[in-house]
């Protein structure tokens, strides 16, 4: 599927947020993006990309799925929605969905401690990684294309979540005591796969997009607090978080804004990508549409 570049604040000044989400609305296949941090700065861009949420909700309420606001994410990354270019020579760059792989090595291999997750999910991954860039290296040489790297973040299937297999090396219940650490440990193997790396080369948690995170937050184990403290060690940010349509807009921004500042503090890459129900919609369960997307009971107060 193809993304449209990032938007940076300098664009946003010659557009209304209708504008960005009349665009996506319209053409179903399309993903972009809108930087709000880059650098040690958190750019007023949340402001905007809070409104372009509000408004694809009202239009398509699976549209949201297409739409990111990026934080410190460099050029030329393989993953939607956050991809764009850097607009200079054509080139490749690969992810892969390697959770279903790393979750069959643990489940064989039961890891002990979590130093030991590390190592598996750094071979594991080399594994995958090592076989497909010795093919692409030589390919993009003889078809004069720039190999830019990998992103080794372990990408969900529908099959597989990446949260089964934190449960299975780190021993724990996704959300309890333990999480952080196990993340951290993860993280760590994810970063020492050796290879020349692009985009966010870190753990996701896309909580609609995997059916244990999904549960942990129906079951109010997880929230947008718990995984914003989790990204402190990972590169999760907020992704494909559940939010019901009463969800205020400024508290849309507020949470933008809290992954933008992480993001400065420590020049990570991070997103948001929020999914937010339309006005009026049903307030106690999701109801998108998307095949990716596990619908799940909003949890109660």
């Amino acid at each position: 599927m193809p993304a449209l570049t990032a938007l940076r604040p300098a664009a946003l000044a010659e557009l209304q947020p209708s504008d960005v989400a009349e665009v996506l609305a319209e053409h179903p296949s399309l993903f972009t993006s809108v930087v709000v941090a880059d650098g040690a700065e958190v750019d007023h861009a949340a402001a905007f990309s809070g409104a372009v949420i509000r408004e694809l909700a009202s239009r398509d309420r699976d549209a949201n799925f297409r739409f990111a606001a990026i934080a410190n994410l460099g050029a030329n990354a393989p993953l939607f929605p956050g991809s764009f270019s850097d607009g200079g020579a054509a080139g490749v760059s690969v992810a892969l969905q390697s959770a279903g792989a790393l979750l069959a090595r643990a489940r064989a291999a039961k890891p002990g401690d979590i130093a030991e997750a590390a190592r598996l999910t750094q071979r594991c991954l080399q594994g995958q990684l090592g076989p497909l860039q010795d093919v692409l290296v030589p390919s993009c040489e003889r078809h004069g294309l720039l190999f830019h790297g990998v992103d080794p973040s372990p990408a969900c299937a529908p099959d597989a979540g990446i949260a089964e297999f934190l449960e299975t090396v780190g021993g724990i219940r996704f959300g309890s005591p333990g999480t952080v650490a196990t993340c951290a440990a993860v993280t760590t193997g994810i970063r020492s796969v050796g290879r020349p790396t692009v985009g966010y080369a870190g753990l996701m948690l896309p909580v609609l997009e995997d059916r244990v995170l999904a549960r942990s937050w129906q079951e109010g184990r997880i929230d947008a607090d718990s995984v914003i403290a989790y990204s402190s060690v990972c590169g999760a940010g907020l992704d494909t978080i559940p939010l019901p349509g009463s969800t205020q807009e400024h508290e849309v921004v507020a949470m933008i804004m809290d992954m933008a500042a992480l993001s400065a503090r420590w020049r990570k890459p991070l997103s948001a990508r929020l999914m937010l129900a339309p006005v009026g919609s049903d307030p106690h369960r999701t109801k998108f549409r998307a095949p990716q997307v596990v619908n799940i009971d909003y949890p109660t107060a």
